[in-house]
């Protein structure tokens, strides 16, 4: 039975090792495929369509759709490779009818902006992908007996620089976690910025929502709004809403727009509710603890440097080691240390006359 269960354990571990694999050569595979085609020459293709898509924290994506389409729709909802990522810049110059330059790999469509996001998204899904198959092969190696010896003679490296390696890959993550921060403050700076926006109502095409069933559930609400600014341009963009604003919408929803880019929506009437389940979202989840986990890395470096200096976490515990004592006894009185060294050296030359008689 022991071995039954035994064997099961070690079927069940292979396999998801199996899984993490796969997934990771065939993102591989399609990052190389990318990357291949991406060095040949552009194609044309004809631009039917011009939208934006903001998210809850203020990302906003500038998207070309290639394909005919009711412009009411969400462009969310368009299939994979039939849209395409722009620059503002770009986005700006382009109309509606007009080529821009593409990459057509296999029968989707790649802007210079969406393989650079292929790019950048590559290492990561690397590092996800290869987490789990490091740590089989850790655990595999673990049940070596010679691999267990050589750890036993690293041991002392381990213990100094681990510690270290551990905090550092955390202070790395929290620099990245801040990074993304900054488009949320920024989101949040020009939101009350009043005297640079346009109050209109939008009119509501297009619905969209996701439920992720997680352990942490979360839901996913955008609304396709269209409206039409001071200057008579018409606009469409698919915003990102709380649950709140989604089932109170009645097919129009004030809103606000800036001067300077009406792709950069706001709802004008944000409830309670409404700041609650911002406050909730697992995006704001992630940067509370980005806050807590700064803190105790902080703390952290601070305990540990006091523990190389003291010998103890805690301030005031224990008395400095005999290294440091030396030290600080230095710093207050120079000129008898000298004079003890000077001692000390000559007693010791003595010693040395007695033991060669």
């Amino acid at each position: 039975m022991k071995l039954m269960k035994k064997i099961a354990k070690e079927g069940i571990l292979l396999f998801v090792c199996y899984v993490f694999v796969s997934l990771f050569i065939e993102d591989l595979t399609e990052f190389l495929e990318v990357r291949q085609e991406s060095k040949g020459e552009q194609t044309e293709a004809m631009v039917y369509g011009k939208t934006g898509v903001k998210d809850l924290f203020g990302d906003l994506d500038y998207i070309a759709t290639l394909q005919m389409m009711d412009q009411w729709r969400n462009p969310i909802r368009l299939d994979p490779g039939t849209f395409v990522q722009l620059t503002k810049e770009q986005f700006e110059a382009v109309e509606v009818y007009e080529t821009i330059p593409v990459f057509q790999i296999g029968q989707s469509f790649y802007s210079d902006l969406d393989v650079k996001g292929s790019f950048s998204e590559f290492p990561i899904l690397l590092l996800i992908w290869s987490v789990y198959p490091l740590g089989y092969l850790l655990y595999i190696l673990l049940k070596i007996p010679a691999f267990n010896r050589w750890l036993d003679r690293q041991d002392k490296l381990f213990n100094i620089f681990s510690p270290y390696i551990f905090l550092g890959v955390i202070a790395i993550g929290l620099l990245y976690s801040y990074w993304t921060a900054i488009p949320v403050i920024q989101n949040v700076a020009e939101r009350f910025a009043r005297g640079e926006q346009v109050e209109t109502v939008a009119e509501v095409g297009d619905t969209y929502y996701e439920r992720r069933s997680n352990r942490y559930e979360n839901r996913i609400y955008y609304l396709m709004l269209t409206f039409e600014t001071e200057d008579g341009e018409r606009i469409h963009v698919s915003k990102e809403v709380t649950g709140s604003v989604y089932d109170k919408q009645d097919g129009t929803l004030p809103i606000r727009y800036m001067k300077d880019n009406p792709y950069n929506v706001f709802v004008s009437k944000i409830d309670a509710w409404s700041v609650v389940q911002l406050a909730f979202n697992s995006r704001m989840m992630i940067y509370y603890v980005t806050i807590v986990l700064t803190w105790l890395v902080g703390l952290a470096f601070i305990m540990m440097r006091r523990k190389r200096r003291t010998g103890s976490y805690y301030k005031g515990e224990r008395p400095l080691k005999p290294k440091y004592q030396k030290q600080q006894s230095k710093k207050q009185h120079p000129k008898l240390n000298d004079k003890s060294q000077k001692h000390n050296q000559k007693n010791s030359r003595n010693a040395k006359r007695l033991k060669k008689r």
